[in-house]
């Protein structure tokens, strides 16, 4: 759930109290605070008697997005307790589950946001990201496509039809996709990611290293995007800038040593840079 739905509530009808920290709450998720927005709706939820669903729910999208997903379940619960037909309730607790490996569960709650409400682009969004985490990205596809047509300004959704079209084979299909969102909210990086994977498979290496450059820019530590150009440039044969990108992707991952999988990244990097060092004849 993002911010876009969150609810919101008519603050000339609430006390003074809850209008000021609601919105404090509001302002500080737009920001990423999540713990600070929290701690803004639980003050009115423990000081007022306006429990309302969209302080519950609200509060859910925020301990969500920092993984407390069986808290966030209790909110979301509360919240349709409140509120039966809230359809952004379900998503986010569909989403929580799905985040648990409950996906039979998320499925259901998807699908009562879509009985509620059959126009709710986002319930079908996650409902098509839940079938990908399950391997059926046909299904996942047509939900996508849903959204998106419900929706055409979902970025998101965008970026989940680009990635089942890349499971389907349908590579250059994904790109369109990608493209999609990314004109839509040009910041964001996980669509960059996927756009600049799917060029290099393509063989669009400079393509893919304008891509890698703009998510170096976004996170200048990303020792991944450094490796993503030292392939490409391998690729291309510039071997000298290849290089030099995989020792930057090396020194940068060196100080994640310990995160799961950095191993053998470390170790396929090396690797690369004793290669091009054995065809320039040198170790420059």
């Amino acid at each position: 759930m993002d911010e876009k739905y969150l609810l919101m509530i008519e603050i000339e009808r609430v006390p003074d109290f809850v209008a000021t920290y609601f919105g404090s709450g509001l302002t500080k998720y737009a920001r990423g605070d999540y713990k600070g927005a929290i701690a803004d709706w639980t003050r009115v939820i423990d000081r007022s008697d306006e429990a309302l669903p969209a302080v519950y729910a609200n509060r859910g999208a925020a301990k969500r997005n920092l993984g407390q997903h069986y808290e966030a379940i209790a909110d979301f619960n509360r919240a349709i307790d409140l509120n039966p037909k809230c359809v952004v309730s379900y998503d986010g607790r569909g989403i929580a589950k799905a985040s648990l490996g409950r996906y039979r569960e998320a499925m259901e709650d998807f699908e009562t946001a879509i009985r509620i409400d059959p126009d709710f682009a986002n319930a079908y969004n996650s409902r098509g990201a839940t079938h990908a985490n399950l391997g059926k990205h046909a299904e996942a596809l047509a939900d996508y496509n849903t959204a998106i047509r419900l929706d055409p300004n979902n970025a998101d959704a965008h970026l989940n039809c680009g990635g089942a079209k890349c499971r389907l084979g349908k590579h250059r299909e994904a790109i369109a996709d990608f493209d999609t969102a990314i004109r839509l909210v040009p910041d964001h990086l996980f669509a960059r990611q996927n756009r600049a994977s799917t060029h290099f498979y393509l063989g669009q290496y400079r393509e893919a290293i304008a891509d890698f450059e703009v998510i170096i820019r976004l996170t200048p530590n990303d020792a991944s995007a450094y490796a993503g150009i030292g392939y490409a440039k391998y690729a291309l044969k510039e071997y000298a800038e290849s290089r030099v990108a995989f020792r930057t992707a090396l020194r940068l991952g060196v100080k994640d040593r310990h995160k799961e999988g950095n191993a053998r990244f470390l170790t396929d990097i090396r690797h690369s840079i004793e290669d091009i060092d054995e065809l320039l004849g040198d170790n420059g």
